[in-house]
């Protein structure tokens, strides 16, 4: 079984250039070496499966955010490949190894090499390094635990979720997780609402910081128009799914989105993932909860 799978991949003459590069078989200057793993980076994750919406032409280029996002170092990617793809990787130990500034740009770097969204989004290195700035330094709803939200979406996506979402599904999951959390003041709305605090009047006493991040998530987007190498139908959508998810992360509500995913769980049976007729019409309604209970488990 190990021979034929070996004997089925794509890379079977690519040469270990990681084991090469060690042993000392090939020397090359630090400069180099960083450019030819972060390449080898690249070529190892798995092929995209973009949209049948996505838009190519016009709109903008990502091509600098990508390159920007790519230039790591050897021992960043060796890292990341290491630590962000397991399930049980500890995340406080690795925002420790990475500096805690940086830590939600690297894992947000990685999981979009990973499933070949980089060129999804533009301005992508100044936006996350500003959603970064916006966490406070709280003792849990931090920068750490966005990053940490991050990679297990990232893992659940691994685990087959990827299997009935497409690219631009993917990349609003991944941008929802970063964002689910911005400018949090450390307490919760029930402080907020009993202090009536300015945010509490202005949300109405209802999912008061669900609200206000998902809010800020939009203008921000907005300022550093990210989303401008998509379809205007695409651009909807992504706002539209990460505004629900955040929303769907008030525990308050958490009981009532677990019965609407059991009803909802009941047409799975009846939907092909390759359609995708049957995508919208089928997992349209089941996505944006799925994604909600997602968060909620892990937010």
């Amino acid at each position: 079984m190990f021979c034929i799978s070996t004997l089925n991949k794509d890379n079977l003459f690519m040469p270990d250039i990681r084991q090469q590069v060690a042993g000392g078989q090939i020397h090359m200057d630090k400069e180099t070496t960083d450019w030819l793993f972060s390449e080898v980076a690249v070529r190892e994750a798995p092929a995209p499966r973009v949209s049948p919406h996505r838009h190519t032409d016009g709109g903008g280029s990502s091509d600098s955010a990508g390159q920007s996002l790519l230039a790591v170092s050897v021992e960043d990617i060796e890292l990341e490949q290491n630590t962000l793809n397991d399930w049980g990787a500890d995340m406080l130990e690795f925002a420790e190894q990475v500096d805690a500034s940086n830590v939600l740009q690297r894992v947000m770097r990685h999981v979009l090499a990973h499933w070949n969204l980089l060129d999804f989004g533009t301005n992508m290195e100044v936006f996350f390094s500003k959603c970064a700035s916006l966490y406070k330094d709280n003792p849990y709803h931090s920068v750490k635990h966005a990053a940490d939200v991050v990679q297990t979406l990232h893992c659940f996506a691994q685990m087959g979720l990827d299997k009935w979402l497409d690219s631009v599904d993917l990349f609003a999951l991944f941008l929802a997780g970063a964002c689910h959390d911005l400018e949090h003041p450390g307490v919760n709305n029930m402080f907020l609402i009993a202090t009536e605090a300015p945010l509490a009047l202005l949300y109405n006493e209802r999912s008061v910081l669900e609200n206000f991040h998902a809010s800020t998530a939009v203008k921000l987007m907005g300022e550093h128009n990210i989303l401008q190498c998509l379809k205007e139908n695409e651009k909807k959508w992504v706002k539209k799914i990460i505004c629900e998810t955040i929303l769907g992360t008030d525990m308050a509500y958490h009981l009532d989105w677990l019965s609407k995913f059991r009803m909802k769980a009941s047409t799975l049976n009846k939907a092909d993932p390759g359609d995708r007729v049957d995508r919208v019409h089928v997992l349209s309604p089941l996505t944006p909860c799925l994604w909600q209970l997602l968060l909620m488990t892990i937010a």
